[in-house]
């Protein structure tokens, strides 16, 4: 008797441990932003054309990202890697570098706290950096959606 009702514990156990990760992971706001560049931009390998685009975060890997245009179509899935500002933005931000006549997404920043992320610089972007002077970095204030 006293092994059944142990077994019928670890049995639920078990069943609730299997299920928390998924109530967890359905409780997880992913970040959805807005973009309206007004040039062409580079995104890991990736030009896309100037206009209107959502960035989301992916919902289950903190530093995976999509842009997607305004119909809703992938357009790019790239990474990030965690990055600090000593003092946070009013609002939410992207950072490019500006390289020659090329624009390269390098920070997604979120308003109200010091973190963010970072884009790597891929072998397209040094190349660009070796080739041609940098001239500045813009921001681009993003809407939440």
């Amino acid at each position: 008797m006293k092994r059944s009702i142990l077994g019928l514990m670890g049995l639920v156990l078990l069943v609730l441990g299997l299920c928390a990760p998924a109530a967890f992971a359905q409780d997880k706001q992913a970040v959805q932003l807005v973009l309206d560049i007004p040039w062409p931009f580079t995104v890991e390998n990736t030009t896309l054309p100037a206009g209107k685009y959502e960035i989301n975060q992916m919902r289950d890997i903190d530093w995976e990202w999509t842009i997607a245009d305004a119909k809703g179509a992938v357009k790019v899935l790239f990474s990030t890697e965690p990055a600090e500002m000593a003092k946070p933005p009013r609002s939410y931000e992207a950072t490019f570098d500006v390289v020659g006549d090329h624009h390269f997404l390098v920070n997604l920043w979120l308003a109200s706290d010091t973190g963010g992320f970072y884009i790597p610089m891929t072998k397209s972007e040094k190349a660009a950096w070796k080739q041609g002077k940098a001239k500045a970095q813009e921001k681009v204030t993003l809407q939440k959606k």
